[in-house]
């Protein structure tokens, strides 16, 4: 239906969870790790890297954005 796997759609949709919710983000409070973490990020690194493979910034950019 979205032509993408399951798993993939799931890790796709967790991804723009923790990107809405960076943008949301007081960068004075939040970090970065505690917000991937809550979406059930474990592997910061590589959530890392693949955060910023698809929104071409990294989290921790987009969280001073603010």
């Amino acid at each position: 239906l979205y032509g993408v796997s399951p798993i993939r759609y799931l890790a796709l949709r967790r991804m723009e969870l923790v990107r809405r919710a960076l943008r949301d983000a007081d960068p004075r409070l939040a970090r970065v790790s505690d917000i991937a973490s809550r979406f059930g990020f474990t592997n910061l690194g590589r959530f890392a890297m693949e955060f910023r493979q698809l929104y071409g910034e990294s989290p921790s950019r987009m969280l001073r954005a603010v």
